[in-house]
């Protein structure tokens, strides 16, 4: 059996964030913080000044100095350059580089005189997550577990094992995503041996890629030294994905559209110009975040270019319209894991029964899509 270290951390390895808990003995669980006592980490890495930046950090540099900032890489993990992954990234008009770097066509990511895999970038990720972690737990940290897509291939996992262990860490497990959120959904559940199959659909659209997963608990009676104990236990029974389908989807459509805007208001392409892309994907975040909750927005950008200063409004109707296409898949990644179960939403729906969502961020016209109105 593996040895473990006093203090273990999970990773949630995401796309855009990264969240880590940290358990040791004579604590509580909890959320490891950054420097900026922030508790996501963005997963974005920069270069600046013969200096290294991560997280929040380098997230702030990203929008000045974007050639020098590298996000996403979790997308390019174990995959290769005439995959389409790096055809959808210059597709987004990120800026950068991709070479093939061997005859296997691996990816590499061109930065000056310098080329990354994007497993070293991920590489330096986790070294910073190592550190901060053995900041909050006063100690050395070397085992972790790690949270991953349900799609991933065997390639695909074997790398991210292979990036921690050169960072420090020893992985004790690997966890796909919802697998995490069933377990921490059981850990409150109460348990009863005389009660039915307790059945849940957990749906999550990340930043990339959309996953559900139809979830089982149900419990057994274990006799021990003459005493009957409650055993819980779950059952992952199917699942559904979308592998192109997240919120950098809905981004590009506000994106794309504040770009169209800015053309027709005489500004130069935004796609020419580095920084003006960086101030528009900030701009994207907020302008998404405000129409979860409100009809409309109005985006403003001190000197966009030129400078000039830019204004646009968009509503929330528009959006809608906009990503129709987008919000026509939302409801596939459940539909297949249902089907995968061999089931029926209603013939089975119970009053124990639960859907739960997480979306990214909360998108109101998806949830009603899911849960109906």
């Amino acid at each position: 059996m593996m040895a473990v270290y006093s203090a273990v951390i999970g990773i949630d390895f995401g796309s855009e964030l990264i969240k880590i808990a940290l358990v040791k003995p004579g604590t509580s669980f909890h959320i490891v913080v950054d420097e900026m006592t922030k508790r996501s980490i963005p997963s974005v890495v920069s270069f600046d000044t013969k200096e290294r930046f991560f997280g929040n950090h380098a997230l702030a540099l990203a929008i000045k100095k974007s050639k020098r900032s590298f996000a996403f890489m979790h997308r390019l993990i174990g995959k290769s350059i005439d995959g389409p992954e790096v055809a959808q990234l210059k597709k987004e008009s990120f800026p950068w580089e991709f070479v093939a770097i061997d005859d296997r066509k691996s990816i590499g990511v061109k930065f000056e005189d310098q080329i990354f895999t994007p497993e070293e970038l991920t590489g330096m990720l986790f070294e910073y997550i190592k550190a901060i972690s053995e900041t909050d737990a006063e100690g050395p940290v070397k085992d972790c577990v790690i949270s991953v897509p349900s799609f991933w291939t065997q390639n695909e996992r074997q790398a991210i094992i292979d990036i921690a262990e050169l960072s420090g860490l020893s992985v004790l497990s690997l966890i796909n995503h919802n697998t995490a959120a069933a377990v921490q959904y059981g850990i409150d559940y109460k348990f009863n041996v005389t009660d039915p199959v307790h059945r849940i659909a957990i749906y999550d659209m990340g930043t990339t890629a959309t996953e559900v997963s139809i979830v089982e608990y149900s419990a057994y009676m274990k006799t021990k030294k003459k005493e009957n104990k409650t055993i819980g236990q779950l059952e992952v029974v199917s699942i559904g994905f979308d592998e192109k389908l997240g919120g950098s989807s809905f981004d590009k459509i506000i994106l794309d559209y504040l770009i169209e805007q800015a053309i027709e208001k005489k500004f130069e392409d935004p796609k020419t110009n580095l920084r003006a892309m960086g101030k528009l994907r900030a701009a994207v975040k907020k302008a998404k975040k405000v129409l979860s909750a409100n009809s409309e927005t109005t985006v403003f950008i001190q000197s966009l270019s030129q400078d000039k200063d830019f204004k646009a409004t968009i509503k929330r109707a528009q959006f809608y319209e906009l990503s129709a296409h987008l919000i026509d898949r939302v409801t596939k990644p459940l539909a297949d894991a249902l089907e995968a179960k061999k089931t029926d939403a209603r013939r089975h729906s119970q009053p124990g029964d639960r859907w739960w969502l997480h979306s990214h961020p909360c998108r109101p016209k998806e949830a009603t899509r899911i849960h109906g109105p």
